[in-house]
């Protein structure tokens, strides 16, 4: 069921984000089109090859979400969907880290729920990468809420 007020909240976002002309073209019938494919480009998932491993890069919030998960339900999801990665993907991801997509810089954080990290300062605790004063690092416990979508899973292809 779609909350009214977040759905509300959420365009009034885009609007200020991409102006009221923007906003005004995406919801436009005659783009309908246009704009579904553009979705599909945003919701399908993307490959990175890091090193010699190649990841999926997924979202992480459902449809239905209000940019507000927390650890454990991250940490069901990605069992769920097969997407818990841990320590090994998440040094290598760090010791490569040059050859993470530029697009992603400062917008995206990838989750490795089947790190429980000893240095978290909770059970839930489990590590993140995230884009911080000009390089990837490693966050610990720090995401309760999911800031605008900008978690996603990644999983190993190859």
């Amino acid at each position: 069921m779609i909350d009214i007020s977040s759905l509300l909240r959420q365009m009034t976002r885009l609007v200020k984000q991409i102006g009221e002309n923007g906003f005004l073209a995406l919801v436009n019938p005659y783009n309908t089109a246009k704009v579904m494919e553009f979705v599909k480009t945003l919701v399908s998932a993307i490959t990175m090859l890091i090193g010699d491993r190649t990841y999926e890069v997924l979202p992480h919030l459902h449809d239905d979400d209000d940019n507000c998960i927390s650890n454990e339900i991250t940490i069901s999801r990605a069992t769920e969907i097969d997407v818990n990665l841990g320590e090994d993907d998440c040094q290598y991801i760090l010791a490569h880290q040059k050859e993470i997509p530029v697009e992603f810089r400062g917008k995206v954080v990838f989750a490795f729920p089947a790190w429980k990290h000893p240095d978290a300062s909770s059970e839930s605790g489990i590590a993140y990468i995230g884009w911080i004063n000009g390089k990837w690092i490693l966050i610990l416990d720090w995401m309760l809420r999911d800031r605008a979508g900008c978690v996603h899973f990644i999983r190993r292809v190859i």
